[in-house]
């Protein structure tokens, strides 16, 4: 009954987190998916920018509705690069009714696709933090 109990506390305290976090709208993509990132968790160390982002999809694949993404982005870069730490998957938009959640254990470095909602995302970031400097 006990670990029963803690399972359930932090489950409740883990996904609780997200649930408060606060997302700002900040880009849409041309096919009319949301991204909004929570401002709060921003963290910038050297040249990267780690943080969290919800995008809320459009297109409902998989009958996932929305997505949190913990995002490492390397500015350094012309061309940005940035890992996935980690994905959770939601049933309904803003960060509603989790599905899944997953660290990624072992993450690679992957570049944005050129135009899309990610590589104008991560632009306007690392500009914002060159700002900041």
């Amino acid at each position: 009954m006990k670990v029963l109990l803690t399972t359930i506390l932090v489950i409740y305290a883990f996904f609780s987190t997200f649930a408060q976090a606060e997302w700002r709208y900040f880009e849409e993509s041309y096919d009319g998916d949301i991204l909004s990132i929570d401002f709060d968790s921003a963290e910038i160390q050297d040249k990267y920018i780690t943080y969290w982002q919800l995008i809320d999809l459009k297109s409902k694949p998989n009958g996932v509705a929305s997505a949190a993404e913990y995002i490492k982005l390397n500015c350094d870069r012309k061309v940005k690069t940035y890992q996935r730490l980690q994905v959770i998957a939601y049933a309904k938009s803003g960060g509603n009714a989790p599905t899944s959640n997953q660290k990624v254990v072992d993450p690679v470095w992957m570049r944005a696709a050129p135009e899309s909602i990610y590589e104008i995302t991560f632009e306007r970031l690392c500009e914002a933090m060159e700002l900041l400097r």
